[in-house]
C-alpha cells in the first residue's frame, strides 16, 4: 500500500515562528513525566523500525521540502512542505533542508513513531546532527537545537548520509514545492 499525502502547506516558516515565540520550532516537547499522546496508528505499526528520507530545495521563486516516512512493513507516507520566508530572512539550501528534517520528525512524532532511521543527502546536516561538526551560523544552530529537542521524543534515532542520486524522488518533490506546484 502506498499513500501520497501533500500536507503541511506552511504559511509561516519555522524560522518566523522562532522569531515570534523566542525559540525554534512550533512543537513544544512534553515534560518527561507527562505521558505521550496516543498514536494514530496501532502500536505494532509504531514500535518497529521506521525510516525517513528528507530533502529541501531553495530557489528564487520559493522554498520547499519533501519527506517520505516508511513503516517497517514498507508502507510509505509522503509529505511535501511549502516554506515561506520573509525577504529579510537569511535562507540557504541548508536551512531549507533542516526545515525538511524538522517537518519529518514532527510528522513521525505525531504518528507515534518511537524508532527511526533518517536518511538525507546533505553531508553538512548529517555531520551537524551526528555531532561531527558544530554550526557557526545562528540560524543553523537554531535548526540543530530544534532537531535535538525532537530527538528526545524518540527511543532511537539514527541519521545517515546517502548519495544525492538515492534521494532524487524527494529532490524533485521538494523542487515542485519550492515552485508552488502540486
Amino acid at each position: 500500500m502506498e499513500q501520497r499525502v501533500t500536507a503541511l502547506r506552511a504559511g509561516v516558516s519555522h524560522h518566523q515562528d522562532h522569531q515570534r515565540r523566542g525559540h525554534r520550532g512550533g512543537v513544544d516537547r512534553p515534560h518527561q513525566d507527562e505521558p505521550h499522546e496516543e498514536s494514530l496508528l496501532p502500536k505494532e505499526a509504531t514500535s518497529g523500525g521506521w525510516s525517513m528520507h528528507f530533502d529541501g530545495a531553495f530557489a528564487r521563486q520559493g522554498a520547499g521540502a519533501s519527506v517520505v516516512l516508511t513503516t517497517h512493513m514498507g508502507d510509505k507516507l509522503y509529505y511535501t512542505v511549502q516554506l515561506c520566508f520573509r525577504h529579510t530572512d537569511k535562507v540557504s539550501n541548508n536551512i531549507v533542508e533542516y526545515e525538511g528534517l524538522i517537518a519529518g520528525l514532527k510528522a513521525a512524532t505525531a504518528l507515534g513513531v518511537r524508532h527511526i532511521v533518517i536518511k538525507g543527502d546533505s553531508q553538512l546536516l548529517v555531520n551537524f546532527s551526528n555531532k561531527s561538526y558544530k554550526p557557526k551560523d545562528e540560524h543553523m544552530a537554531a535548526s540543530l537545537e530544534e532537531v535535538r529537542k525532537l530527538e528526545k521524543l524518540f527511543m532511537g534515532m539514527e541519521l545517515q548520509h546517502i548519495p544525492r542520486g538515492d534521494n532524487s524522488e524527494l529532490d524533485e518533490n521538494a523542487k515542485r514545492a519550492s515552485r508552488r506546484e502540486p
